[in-house]
């Protein structure tokens, strides 16, 4: 009998270890997730319309929409589960709503201006409009995770502009 040809496994490449190290611990988070009540996913809208009114107040802008109208838009926008910006899941749990375009920057108080997104975009995005911060996550996804990671840090401290912080 020939003698079988010894098998050579090709190297394990880090990168990919690491990438299903992040998808498991991405799945995992999902599923902790998907946990949320419809009492508390009821607060939270009811908490976003809160914050949205009192914004909107401020400008001396009444909002064109009530809670059953945001809610009704939430679950629309939550079909597609996945942030526009970093392609993250997003759930009832953990989802976010930012304007596409600010106030402050000229846009509208009204429902076709907002976006659902996850936590960590809603932090990083800022002043920026939604094309403006796009462009920046397709750029800092060619950066290294170390500098991805720092960057995004600076960010969530900088100054808000118009405000006390600022000098």
């Amino acid at each position: 009998m020939p003698a079988q040809p010894h098998e050579t496994r090709p190297a394990e490449d880090p990168l990919a270890r690491h990438a299903v190290r992040l998808a498991r611990r991405r799945f995992r988070d999902g599923k902790k997730a998907q946990t949320a009540s419809s009492k508390t996913y009821h607060r939270r809208v009811e908490r976003f319309f809160e914050a949205l009114r009192q914004h909107a107040g401020r400008a001396y802008f009444l909002l064109p929409y009530d809670v059953p109208g945001l809610r009704m838009w939430i679950e629309r926008q939550l079909r597609k589960p996945t942030c526009p910006f970093c392609r993250a899941a997003i759930t009832v749990a953990d989802f976010a709503i930012v304007y596409k375009n600010p106030p402050r920057r000229g846009g509208a108080f009204r429902l076709a201006n907002l976006l659902v997104c996850c936590a960590a975009c809603r932090a990083l995005k800022g002043p920026l409009d939604w094309q403006e911060y796009r462009e920046l996550c397709l750029l800092m996804q060619t950066w290294p995770e170390p500098i991805r990671r720092r960057f995004a840090r600076r960010l969530r401290r900088r100054p808000i502009p118009g405000t006390s912080r600022a000098a």
